[in-house]
């Protein structure tokens, strides 16, 4: 009987153990990569410049002396991430504060019908000009650029996509961990 409880026991602490890693780290059981992304504050794969097949501006601003961008147009990139994120936090919290105003009218039994409705529209409508504000931002981005600097992103952003996609399968030449690293090794050496 002892044993049967001890086993028992131990199980119980196996299993809240793994499902402790899995809650805290949004169910993959790393930190690294999480399970999800909220559909307010998406992650850079799925963020509105990434799905219309150009990066965000701290990505143009990293690839700066690769694109040649020039002084002016780097401020001018600087100045409207200040400027977007600024209007960003506006929107964001009218929207929070239209959420709980609808969940209070939810839990109110005496709320009239047409005035929940109402404030579910309102609420649609401010997430819907934070997406506006977002195509809006993106286009003034890339009015700033210049024809040969766009193509030279999407060229830029094609060949990490190919890296990284190299990377994962394990046949990256060049590792920076060195030979042998994921299969990285020279068919032709002696080893």
């Amino acid at each position: 009987m002892k044993r049967v409880l001890s086993l028992t026991v131990a199980g119980l602490l196996v299993l809240s153990s793994v499902t402790l890693a899995q809650s805290r780290w949004g169910g993959r059981g790393r930190p690294d990569q999480p399970a999800w992304h909220h559909p307010e504050r998406p992650g850079p794969q799925h963020s509105p410049q990434m799905r219309a097949g150009m990066p965000g501006v701290k990505m143009i601003l990293a690839m700066a002396d690769d694109i040649n961008l020039t002084d002016e147009q780097k401020a001018k990139l600087e100045q409207m991430v200040v400027t977007f994120n600024l209007e960003k936090v506006d929107q964001r919290a009218k929207a929070e504060k239209a959420k709980i105003k609808l969940r209070a009218l939810m839990r109110d039994e005496n709320a009239k019908e047409i005035e929940v409705n109402a404030a579910i529209d309102a609420l649609a409508g401010l997430k819907a000009e934070l997406q506006k504000m977002h195509y809006r931002h993106h286009k003034e981005v890339r009015s700033l650029l210049t024809e040969v600097q766009i193509d030279k992103l999407k060229q830029l952003r094609q060949e990490k996509r190919q890296q990284m996609k190299g990377q994962r399968s394990g046949k990256v030449q060049g590792s920076p961990r060195g030979p042998g690293y994921r299969f990285d090794f020279d068919p032709d050496s002696d080893i």
